[in-house]
Parts: structure tokens; C-alpha cells; sequence
């Protein structure tokens, strides 16, 4: 919200005495409902958790307007939804009628991890699960119907699945296009964006992508070579990690590699780019900004401890001033 500068959620399983498990998530603030500003939060009021009563897997967030849901999956085979209730200054769960479309069915067996993408009030949803199944929703957020589901199984657990859209080599600002299509500058048929693509980790064979979505669904299958030669793949990420638009799929190995894969621009084939080791088997893999300088970090979190990789920062100002002056050059040619 506009007054809260974070929000963070955290999930727990507690072993008691006698070797009984709590479950809870944990949700914390800076700032409290009721309080002016953050210093009327006393920082053991600043967490609010509740106790659940499945044991919790992956914890993530809907951004649906202004609204932010929470979502985690559970060892019942559903994807719980919360939602901030400021009437009781908490978090409640919400029922199956209330719940996001895509969240109201259970699932054949855990969801170990899902994936969402939101563009134009469709909100795409991608969700893999512990016995090999994949599920893909469409919704209308507006008014929070499936539009169009796909679903495949495999033989063995998927360990990740994120989307993959990719971008103008030179993003503009949206004043800047609207002015190039009626100048006539661009024809609107080439100012869209690229398909939307989905990159799924497999713990039994080969990593895949299934190529633009909307087009062909869960038809379009390609598997990444070589991905299954370090171990299994326990973890993925997609990343622009050239600033070229052009995303770079990132797989994390329980053979304690780093994997990632570029696609070819003229025969669209996803190509192993590099690998390179870490000191301990992978379990996750994010990329984001750690050091508040504006470039985001890849960060490999293993068995043992997490590995941060930075770019090279001086490269990065190069590619800032070379596109700052080509969108300057754009602007000035077609005022």
C-alpha cells in the first residue's frame, strides 16, 4: 500500500517436545492498520501468524489492482489464498467461492511451485505438482473466471515453472509508440509483444519449454539439452540477463551446477549458453535487486549457505548510455 513499505511472509514448521509439527506463516509489516506512521508499531506487534494446519511449500503473492493476496501451497493438494482483513487488523483465508478461480479446485497431488503472468486483465497461471502434473489457467481478473485451462502429466516430480516473455530489444515509453503508430513511423501489427512461452523443470529427464501458449497450448514441447547430465534439476528462474530482451533460462542442479539457456533468434531453439559450479547442491534460484543500485543480482541459494553474482557494472553503464542516446535519436526523428 502507499503506506506500507514492505510486507514480508515467512512460513514455519515447529517440532514440539514430543516430535508433533506446528505449521504457521508468519506475516510482517512495518507498518500496522490503526498506526500513524511506523514508529506507533512496536516491532513485536509487527508480525502477525497464523497457524495452519497443512504443512506449507512454496509462499508467493497475486497483485490484483491495488489489491495483494497471498498465495501458498499445501500439503493438502490446494493453493491456499489470504487476504488482508482490516476490520480485525489481520489476515484471513479465503473461502473456496471467494478464492481466485484458478486456486478453487485441489489438486491431484502438492503443488511444489507456481508461476503467474498478468497482462492486458488476463492473469495466466502456471502450477506444477510433486506427481508429475502441470496445469496452465487463463482468468479474467475483472470477473474471475477461467477462460481456457491445459493440463499434461510426466512420470516424475517438476521442480519449477516460470513464464517467458520476450522484449524489445529497446523499451519505449508508452507516449513515444502511441506517437510512432500515428505518425505511421511502426505498423501496429509489429508493435505487439512476443508469444508467451512456459519453461518447466523436470526431476526425471530433461527440462522443457512448451512454446507460445496461446497459440498451441501444451502442444508445443521442446526439451533443453543437456540439462539432465549435472543431477536433477531442483530449481529455475527466467531472467533478462543481457538487457537485450532476449530471456535466459536459469536451472539449479542437485549436481551443485548453474545452467543457463539462451534461445537461438533464427531457429528459436534454446541453446546451453554456460554452466558453471557452485559449492553445494541448488535449491533455488531468484534475481534481484540486493544492493538497491538498480541492477538486479543473481542469487543461488544451496544446501549450505547463498551465492550472490553480480554484473559488471561498468558493461551496464555502457549499455545505459548506448540506449539512452538511440531512444533520444528515435524521439528526435520523429518529432
Amino acid at each position: 500500500t502507499d503506506t506500507n513499505d514492505f510486507v514480508i511472509g515467512v512460513t514455519i514448521v515447529k517440532i514440539s517436545e514430543t516430535e508433533s509439527c506446528t505449521q504457521y506463516v508468519n506475516i510482517y509489516s512495518d507498518w500496522q492498520p490503526g498506526a500513524q506512521n511506523i514508529d506507533d508499531s512496536e516491532s513485536e506487534h509487527s508480525c502477525l501468524s497464523l497457524e495452519l494446519d497443512f504443512v506449507p511449500y512454496q509462499l508467493g503473492h497475486v497483485n490484483l489492482g491495488s489489491h495483494t493476496f497471498w498465495r501458498l501451497g499445501g500439503s493438502d493438494n490446494k493453493i491456499h489464498v489470504f487476504s488482508e482483513d482490516e476490520s480485525i487488523q489481520s489476515y484471513v483465508e479465503l473461502e473456496e467461492e471467494e478464492t481466485l478461480a484458478e486456486f478453487a479446485e485441489t489438486l491431484p497431488c502438492v503443488p511444489l511451485f507456481t508461476d503467474q503472468f498478468a497482462e492486458y486483465g488476463v492473469r495466466t497461471t502456471a502450477t506444477v505438482c510433486e506427481n508429475g502434473y502441470l496445469v496452465v489457467s487463463k482468468v479474467d481478473e475483472e470477473r474471475n473466471e477461467i477462460l481456457q485451462t491445459w493440463n499434461r502429466n510426466f512420470a516424475g516430480p517438476l521442480t519449477g515453472v516460470a513464464f517467458i516473455r520476450p522484449q524489445p530489444s529497446l523499451g519505449k515509453p508508452r507516449e513515444f509508440m502511441s506517437k510512432l503508430l500515428k505518425s505511421g513511423s511502426i505498423d501496429e501489427s509489429t508493435s505487439g509483444s512476443f508469444p508467451l512461452s512456459l519453461a518447466v523443470g523436470y526431476s526425471l529427464n530433461e527440462s522443457m519449454v512448451f512454446n507460445d501458449l496461446e497459440k498451441n497450448g501444451l502442444n508445443d514441447c521442446k526439451t533443453l539439452q543437456s540439462s539432465f547430465d549435472y543431477d536433477c534439476v531442483t530449481s529455475l528462474w527466467v531472467a533478462d540477463l543481457t538487457f537485450e530482451g532476449r530471456p535466459t533460462i536459469m536451472l539449479g542442479t542437485y549436481g551443485q551446477e548453474l545452467l543457463g539457456y539462451t534461445q537461438n533468434p533464427e531457429t528459436s531453439e534454446w541453446l546451453l549458453a554456460w554452466h558453471m559450479p557452485v559449492s553445494a547442491p541448488i535449491l533455488g534460484i531468484r534475481y534481484a535487486d540486493l544492493t538497491g543500485d538498480g541492477v538486479k543480482e543473481v542469487i543461488v541459494i544451496t544446501a549450505t549457505g547463498v551465492q550472490v553474482l553480480q554484473h559488471n557494472l561498468e558493461s551496464v553503464k555502457e549499455i545505459a548510455l548506448t540506449r539512452l542516446h538511440k531512444l533520444i535519436s528515435q524521439i528526435e526523428s520523429t518529432s
